[in-house]
This record gives C-alpha cells, sequence and structure tokens, in this order.
C-alpha cells in the first residue's frame, strides 16, 4: 500500500471517531435511543424531521474551531 493511501486512511478513521463521538454525545444529550447512519442502515423512509446531518455536522465544526 502506498504511504499516500496508509495516510488517506489514517486520517479518514480519525474524522469517522471524531464524528462518532459528535453523534454519541447528541444522542446523549437529546435521549436518542438509536441514531442510524444513513446510507448504511436501508432506511426506505423517514421524516426529514429526524434528520440529525446537519446538527452534526455543525457540532463537530464548532468542536474542530475550538482546537477539541
Amino acid at each position: 500500500m502506498s504511504d499516500l493511501k496508509q495516510k488517506e486512511r489514517e486520517m479518514i478513521g480519525r474524522i469517522q471517531s471524531e464524528v462518532n463521538k459528535v453523534v454519541e454525545d447528541i444522542g446523549k444529550k437529546e435521549g436518542f435511543l438509536l441514531i442510524l447512519e444513513r446510507r448504511e442502515c436501508g432506511a426506505v423512509y423517514y421524516p426529514d424531521s429526524i434528520d440529525l446531518t446537519d446538527k452534526v455536522i455543525d457540532a463537530y465544526n464548532r468542536k474542530a474551531a475550538s482546537g477539541g
């Protein structure tokens, strides 16, 4: 595996880990029982009102901006 591919995998893994922590924090704070990853859960329909994507992005960006 090339050094570039290895570095890419490391960076993606780090970002995924950080995003998972943000999602976990949101879930605990807001009392969710389950949060699914939309692309992998196979959901056929869900109302937009339960989509947390923007909330997760905002929380991740705030955390990243604060150096966390």
